[in-house]
């Protein structure tokens, strides 16, 4: 009796796609100098990074996985191990190229904190100088690759689970 095939193990090529993804963004917004604070590409981004991307990436793994791998059979808890494994090793990869992007690059970093400073100071109400400090202070401690790592496995697991889930009522297929 042969064992079964976790459906982890076959997560990781789409997790590297979906990492090399994320880097790729990083390079173009440094390339073309974008930054967050500029409505248009936070949103974009975000959309792309959290709902657009794990969730094509989650559907795609779980259909391969269904039909090259598991005889055509999947279930809620195999996507649901998908869309986690996936997530989370893409944001591996993403944060852990961040953290040396960051070292390499680091003017990137200043610039993103000089353009929040200048979103702070628009405010309105206006913020205090103390306040945009503090704000950006408390940035720089989330850019730290002992918080930022953790930080974004985390994330992304969650988001895993809810894509992996949601993915998972779509193709499940049970054995009969």
């Amino acid at each position: 009796m042969s064992k079964p095939t976790s459906p982890a193990k076959s997560t990781f090529p789409f997790a590297f796609l979906f990492g090399v993804i994320m880097m790729l963004e990083l390079i173009l917004s440094y390339i073309l100098a974008l930054n967050a604070t500029q409505k248009w590409y936070g949103i974009s981004i975000n959309l792309l990074n959290y709902l657009v991307l794990p969730f094509v990436f989650c559907l795609m793994n779980a259909r391969q996985f269904r039909n090259q791998i598991n005889n055509g059979y999947i279930s809620l808890g195999q996507t649901i191990k998908i869309g986690v494994s996936l997530c989370v090793l893409a944001g591996l990869i993403a944060s852990i190229f961040s953290v040396i992007f960051n070292y390499l690059v680091p003017e990137f970093m200043e610039e993103m904190y000089r353009s929040m400073s200048k979103v702070m100071h628009e405010q309105k109400p206006p913020l205090t100088e103390e306040q945009i400090e503090m704000g950006i202070s408390m940035t720089k401690k989330f850019q730290n690759p002992l918080i930022l790592i953790p930080l974004g496995m985390v994330m992304y697991s969650f988001i895993g689970l809810v894509h992996g889930t949601i993915v998972g009522l779509i193709v499940r297929t049970e054995k009969k």
